[in-house]
C-alpha cells in the first residue's frame, strides 16, 4: 500500500476512536449542577462550612471552586479542587465568597450555579460550633521519619491549641505521651517507631472545639531483599527472556537493574521501577548479563539488593 494511503487510514482510525469515546460519555455541556448547602445568600458565623450539591448523572468527578469576593472580581481563589463526591468541607476566614461546582467526565463539562456566602466576623465566637481540620500527618499515614511535624488549619477565633499524641491510641490516659499547648498552627515532635493517634482542639477564653483526631504509623524497618526466581543463576537462555523475582508482601514497588559487567562499573542497561514481578528482557548486544532487584515499602524504606544473578545468551 502506498505510504500516503497508510497515513490516511491511520488518521481515519484515530478519528473513529475519538468519536467512539465521545459517544460513550454523557454530554454534560447543557446540564447544570444544582447547589444545595449552604443556600444562596447565606450569612453565617460558623467558620467551618460543609458545601453540598446534587449529583449529576454522567459526571465522574466535580470541579469545586470558591473565590472571594466574587467571580466577577476575584481577589483570592480560596479553593479550586477536583473531588469525586458531592460534598466539600472548608474552614474559612470571615469574608464574602462565591462558589460553584461543575460536573465533569473525560469528554464534557457541565454548567454550574453560583451561590453567595458571607462569613461574619465575631471575635467572641463560640468555638463549640467550629471544627478543626488536621492537615499532616494525613489520617492513616505511613512514614519513616522520626521527626514528625503536626499541622492543622488555624481558626481565627482561637488563641491557643491543645495537641495530644498517644501510642497506640487514647483508650487509656497512660498512653498519652505528649500534651502540649501552643499558639501556633503546627508543632514538631521526635518520636520512636510505632503506631500513634494524635488530636488537636482549638481554645479561647470563652470556649473550646471538640478534639479532631487522626492516626499514623512510623515504620523504619526495611523490607527483606527480593528473591530472584528465574532464570536460574548462570542459565543459558534465548531472547527474549523473562526475569522473575519474589518480593516481600508489604512491598510497594521494586527496582530492577540489568548490567553488562559483574563489577557493575558501567551504568545499568535497564533501570526500572515497577509494581510487577516480571520483566521481559530483549537486549541483544552482549553475551553475558547480570541482574538484581531491590524493594521499597509503603513507608519509603529501601531493602538491600537481591543476590546478583548471571545469565548467558545463546546465539
Amino acid at each position: 500500500m502506498h505510504p500516503r494511503r497508510i497515513i490516511t487510514c491511520l488518521l481515519a482510525l484515530a478519528a473513529l476512536v475519538n468519536s467512539c469515546t465521545d459517544f460513550l460519555e454523557t454530554d454534560l455541556s447543557d446540564r447544570t449542577v444544582h447547589l444545595r448547602a449552604p443556600s444562596d445568600n447565606t450569612t453565617s458565623t460558623s467558620l467551618s462550612q460543609t458545601f453540598l450539591w446534587d449529583t449529576l448523572d454522567g459526571a465522574v468527578e466535580y470541579q469545586f471552586m470558591l473565590v472571594s469576593p466574587s467571580f466577577d472580581s476575584i481577589a483570592t481563589v480560596v479553593v479550586r479542587d477536583v473531588v469525586p463526591e458531592n460534598t466539600f468541607e472548608a474552614t474559612l476566614a470571615p469574608g464574602t465568597y462565591q462558589w460553584t461546582v461543575l460536573g465533569r467526565n473525560s469528554a464534557y463539562e457541565s454548567q454550574g450555579e453560583v451561590f453567595n456566602l458571607i462569613v461574619r466576623d465575631d471575635s467572641t465566637q463560640n468555638l463549640a460550633n467550629q471544627s478543626l481540620q488536621l492537615v499532616a500527618p494525613a489520617d492513616d499515614a505511613l512514614i519513616n521519619n522520626l521527626s514528625v511535624n503536626f499541622l492543622w488549619k488555624p481558626l481565627p477565633a482561637a488563641t491557643r491549641y491543645n495537641l495530644q499524641v498517644a501510642s497506640p491510641d487514647f483508650s487509656n490516659s497512660t498512653f498519652i505521651q505528649h500534651d502540649i499547648h501552643t499558639t501556633s498552627d503546627n508543632h514538631t515532635l521526635t518520636l520512636t517507631e510505632g503506631k500513634y493517634r494524635w488530636r488537636v482542639r482549638a481554645e479561647n477564653d470563652f470556649s473550646v472545639t471538640f478534639y479532631t483526631e487522626n492516626s499514623f504509623e512510623i515504620d523504619r524497618t526495611a523490607p527483606a531483599a527480593p528473591t530472584p526466581v528465574a532464570p536460574a543463576n548462570n542459565a543459558l537462555v534465548t531472547l527474549p527472556v523473562t526475569l522473575e523475582w519474589t518480593p516481600e508482601p508489604n512491598t510497594a514497588r521494586d527496582s530492577l537493574f540489568v548490567y553488562s559487567d559483574s563489577l557493575l562499573t558501567t551504568a545499568p542497561l535497564v533501570r526500572l521501577a515497577t509494581t510487577s514481578t516480571t520483566y521481559e528482557f530483549t537486549d541483544p548486544d552482549f553475551d553475558v548479563y547480570f541482574w538484581r532487584v531491590r524493594s521499597i515499602d509503603k513507608a519509603g524504606n529501601l531493602s538491600a539488593y537481591s543476590t546478583l544473578r548471571r545469565f548467558l545468551v545463546q546465539r
